[in-house]
């Protein structure tokens, strides 16, 4: 009995020994099970900072996908290389050229063998830049590496690099027709159209139109790049007939640039919305169709597409944009506070069209201190109705309260803006004789003789 006591106790210690032994190996597996799941998670999370950031680049939003990059931290090395080339990416369609070099520059001495992922990037900041030694030097390399993955054998790159390094073959007619020779396939006629209107060369591409293959004209996107040849030539009919049964953004915004030139400016609104219901990024239509807003007095839609335009132009642009809109809307107080945001901005050289804005704005809400000061800076400027306006507030008491007041403030039916603007015809004031010169006569006389008197 004493022995199996034993022989049970042993087993049971054992069986502890093992299970304390087994209970340090789970928990040393099961730490870096969490480790790896946390860098998965971290990795995941990377990763869709940068298909998020991507996105935005591919939709012109560059605030926002500087702001997805932002938000990567310690990344893995392969996906470090890939925020900084998006970082490059942003400074160059910014136009921050010089910045997206320095982020190339960064990413080929941190990593070397990147040079096919960066190189056409760091030739194109070469080209806006002017830089054409560094040019000749880098660009042979470049091609070099990056030919191999072209389905067009760089077309466009070494058409870009001639243009800058060798104009004279750029812009000549043979050499246009030479390429033209070469087109076989429809992306390549793509390419052709796109070089001509990219170098401004129209002119070079109509006389070849008549030889286009026309199985090529079924193509949309050569019929828009057509009309769009024609339209900066000022053929307008022929814009017309290739734009007919095209329901592009582009074909929609060269609609309405017809019509605007017409004057038909509800006709061209239409299209400028039809353009963003396809893009709603589309900058074209953005630039258009806000002043339309402002001429069609649509403000609460001009508010909508200004919240557009910030996403592809400068924010503080925006803002005068939305506190304009307002300000015609008749919402001063909200006009005011939204130009409050931007107001630290220019605190020594505000521009022109905040000073009017802010003046006008300081006027409606009776802030006659501070519409003062907003209209002598713009006086600056020589605006007229800003210095006619600070001269105003000098001789009224309260400009702002009086120009609220329904009682007329000249008693002269014809004295209103319209007849300040045009030239006047002087009169010379008429003069009324109270006092003759025989009357001064005599009453020296009395004078005299009552001096005499006290004599």
């Amino acid at each position: 009995m004493v022995k199996k006591l034993l022989l049970c106790l042993f087993i049971f210690s054992a069986s502890l020994w093992l299970f304390a032994k087994d209970g340090d190996n789970y928990k040393a597996y099961a730490f870096e099970e969490i480790k790896e799941i946390n860098r998965f998670n971290k990795f995941q999370k990377i990763y869709q900072n940068l298909v998020n950031a991507k996105y935005a680049l591919l939709n012109g939003n560059t605030l926002i996908a500087r702001s997805q990059l932002h938000q990567i931290e310690y990344p893995e090395k392969e996906m470090e290389v890939v925020k900084w080339r998006y970082l490059a990416v942003i400074e160059f369609i910014e136009g921050n050229y010089k910045a997206s070099l320095e982020n190339i520059q960064s990413i080929e001495t941190h990593f070397p063998n990147t040079l096919k992922q960066t190189c056409l990037l760091k030739l194109m900041n070469y080209i806006i830049l002017d830089e054409k030694d560094k040019l000749r030097i880098e660009a042979p390399r470049c091609l070099i590496h990056t030919e191999r993955f072209s389905k067009n054998n760089n077309f466009w790159i070494n058409s870009l690099l001639a243009m800058k390094l060798q104009p004279e073959l750029i812009f000549a007619s043979d050499y246009f027709t030479s390429l033209f020779g070469q087109v076989t396939t429809t992306e390549e006629m793509l390419l052709w159209l796109k070089l001509g209107i990219y170098a401004n060369q129209e002119k070079l591409v109509i006389p070849h139109v008549a030889d286009i293959e026309p199985e090529m004209f079924a193509n949309s996107q050569i019929k828009n790049l057509l009309a769009y040849v024609y339209y900066r030539q000022g053929n307008y009919d022929m814009t017309m007939n290739f734009l007919d049964g095209l329901e592009s953004a582009n074909s929609e915004n060269i609609r309405g640039n017809l019509y605007l030139k017409d004057k038909k400016y509800e006709l061209a609104y239409g299209h400028f919305k039809l353009a963003l219901q396809r893009i709603p990024s589309s900058e074209n239509a953005i630039q258009r169709i806000l002043p339309l807003a402002w001429l069609l007095e649509a403000w609460d839609e001009g508010l909508q597409y200004v919240s557009r335009y910030q996403v592809t132009q400068k924010y503080d642009k925006s803002i005068l944009y939305k506190a304009a809109l307002l300000s015609r809307k008749g919402s001063y107080e909200e006009a005011h506070q939204t130009l409050d945001r931007i107001s630290s901005n220019y605190a020594y050289f505000p521009p022109l069209e905040f000073l009017q804005l802010a003046s006008f704005l300081s006027l409606e809400l009776h802030k006659s201190f501070a519409m003062k000061g907003y209209s002598q800076k713009a006086c600056q400027f020589y605006d007229g109705s800003s210095c006619y306006l600070y001269y105003m507030d000098t001789i009224w008491e309260d400009i702002a309260q009086t120009i609220k007041r329904p009682q007329p403030i000249s008693v002269f039916a014809n004295e209103d803006i319209e007849n300040l603007k045009t030239a006047q015809q002087a009169h010379p004031l008429t003069e009324d004789i109270i006092i003759t010169p025989e009357d001064i006569e005599k009453m020296d006389e009395l004078l005299l003789s009552e001096m005499a008197s006290y004599k």
